[in-house]
C-alpha cells in the first residue's frame, strides 16, 4: 500500500523522495570505498569524469560489494512494480558534482554527461514513450540541496509527449536527506546542478525492461560466479542473446 502511494506520487510529479531508506553509516561506509575507487583510477589514468563532476561509471568492477547499490529490496519493489519482475540495469554511476583537481593531463579535456538539460527516456518518430520505459533509482550518499550540486528539474515536464529541450530558467531543486532513495521517472526533464567545494556523493541507477540494451556490456565487466542471481538478472546474464532456447521457454511456461 505504502508503494502505491509513493507510486502514486511518482506519476504525479515525476519523481518521489523517501527518506531514511539508508542509514548515515551505510553510507558513510560506501562513500569510503567509492573514494577508494576514484583513487585507483585516477591512479591508472581511467575515465573519472570532468574538473567539475565526478563520475565512475560500473564502480562495482573494483570492489564486488558495491554491487549491493543496484540492488535493494526497497529499489527492487519499485521497479517490479513500474516495470515487472524482469527489469535489468541499463546503467549506474557514482557521481559527486564537485570541482577537484584532476592532475593528469590526459582528463584536461574530459567531459561528464548530465550538464544539459535532457531526459533519459526513449522516443519514437519524436514522441515519449508512455509510460515511460526507463525509470532512476538514485541513492543520496550525501544531502542533496541547492549549494552542492542537487539536480534541477522542470516540473510536470514527465508529462509531456514531445521532446522539448531548451534553456530553462523556472526549474525547481530535487533535494533530499543523506540517505534518501529517490525513483524519477526518466521522461522529467533534469540538470546536474551548479558544481561546489561540498561533497554530494550519489548513485544514479537507471532500469528499463529486460529487452533494452544496456549502456555497457556488463557481462563481461564482472564474473557471473560472484553475484547472486537476483544481481545475474539485473546485470543481463539471462537476457542478452543468444541464449539457451529450451531454458527460456521453460521458464516462460513456468510463468
Amino acid at each position: 500500500m505504502i508503494i502505491k502511494k509513493k507510486i502514486d506520487l511518482l506519476r504525479k510529479n515525476g519523481f518521489v523522495v523517501i527518506e531514511n531508506v539508508f542509514s548515515k553509516k551505510f553510507c558513510e561506509s560506501y562513500i569510503e570505498k567509492i573514494e577508494r575507487v576514484l583513487k585507483k583510477r585516477i591512479k591508472k589514468n581511467k575515465y573519472v569524469g570532468s574538473v567539475n563532476t565526478i563520475v565512475l561509471y560500473n564502480y562495482f568492477i573494483e570492489d564486488n560489494s558495491l554491487a549491493k547499490l543496484i540492488h535493494h529490496p526497497l529499489i527492487d519493489k519499485f521497479m517490479t512494480h513500474l516495470i515487472d519482475e524482469d527489469y535489468v540495469l541499463i546503467s549506474t554511476a557514482a557521481r559527486n558534482k564537485k570541482f577537484f583537481s584532476l592532475n593528469n593531463k590526459g582528463f584536461k579535456n574530459s567531459k561528464a554527461s548530465g550538464n544539459k538539460w535532457h531526459t533519459d527516456n526513449r522516443y519514437l518518430s519524436g514522441r515519449a514513450l508512455k509510460p515511460s520505459i526507463n525509470y532512476f533509482a538514485i541513492i543520496a550518499l550525501d544531502d542533496f540541496f541547492k549549494d552542492n550540486g542537487c539536480t534541477k528539474f522542470i516540473p510536470k515536464s514527465h508529462l509531456n509527449n514531445k521532446k522539448i529541450i531548451k534553456k530553462y530558467k523556472n526549474f525547481s531543486y530535487m533535494e533530499a536527506k543523506k540517505g534518501s532513495l529517490i525513483i524519477m521517472d526518466s521522461n522529467l526533464l533534469h540538470l546536474a546542478g551548479v558544481p561546489s567545494t561540498i561533497n554530494r556523493w550519489s548513485i544514479f541507477n537507471l532500469y528499463s525492461p529486460w529487452f533494452v540494451k544496456p549502456y555497457f556490456q556488463f557481462t563481461k565487466l564482472i564474473n557471473k560466479q560472484k553475484l547472486s542471481k537476483k544481481l545475474q538478472k539485473i546485470l543481463h546474464f539471462n537476457s542478452i542473446p543468444p541464449i539457451d532456447y529450451n531454458k527460456r521457454t521453460a521458464t516462460l511456461v513456468k510463468k
